[in-house]
């Protein structure tokens, strides 16, 4: 099975990719942030490991990697919650994503513009959360804190929660 989530936002009369979340059942979770140069690449194998990737624009090849960890393995027995990517943009990012939004891409797509536009900067963060459980880090620490919005995506193993927030300092 293969799941594909672009995050995308508006820009006058364009919508811009602002990130790509791939589940593939066979090898694991890959999020694509599409910049001019370079171009961040974060993946989440089947066996556990994790690693960050700071690539030129088209480079296969990309061995730079900034974190490469061994994280708990993608299977039946994956509990809890597991870091993935966390990233902070605001509505004058737009035209750096440089990446139109093609909605046929994707099986699905959310449009954070709306939440841009009433909190402004704001940060995300993007984990892989057991089946049946919402545990969210940043709930349990809301005094730093506020949720702007927290989506879960429940077709893949683990679960895909999103969570949009603004730091209250």
């Amino acid at each position: 099975m293969i799941w594909k989530l672009g995050l995308y936002i508006k820009h006058g009369k364009k919508e811009y990719l602002l990130l790509r979340i791939i589940y593939k059942s066979k090898t694991g979770f890959y999020v694509n942030m599409p910049r001019r140069d370079p171009e961040t690449h974060a993946s989440y194998h089947i066996d556990g490991n994790y690693w960050v990737k700071i690539c030129k624009r088209g480079d296969k090849k990309c061995e730079e990697k900034v974190i490469c960890k061994k994280k708990q393995p993608l299977d039946e027995k994956f509990k809890g919650t597991e870091y993935v990517l966390h990233t902070s943009f605001g509505p004058e990012d737009a035209a750096s994503f440089n990446r139109p939004f093609k909605s046929q891409e994707f099986n699905e797509s959310i449009d954070i513009t709306e939440d841009l536009a009433l909190f402004g900067k704001m940060s995300m963060s993007i984990d892989l959360v057991e089946q049946n459980t919402e545990q969210n880090y940043y709930e349990e620490h809301l005094e730093f804190f506020r949720i702007v919005r927290k989506l879960i995506f429940k077709n893949t193993h683990p679960w895909v929660r999103i969570t949009l927030f603004e730091p209250k300092f």
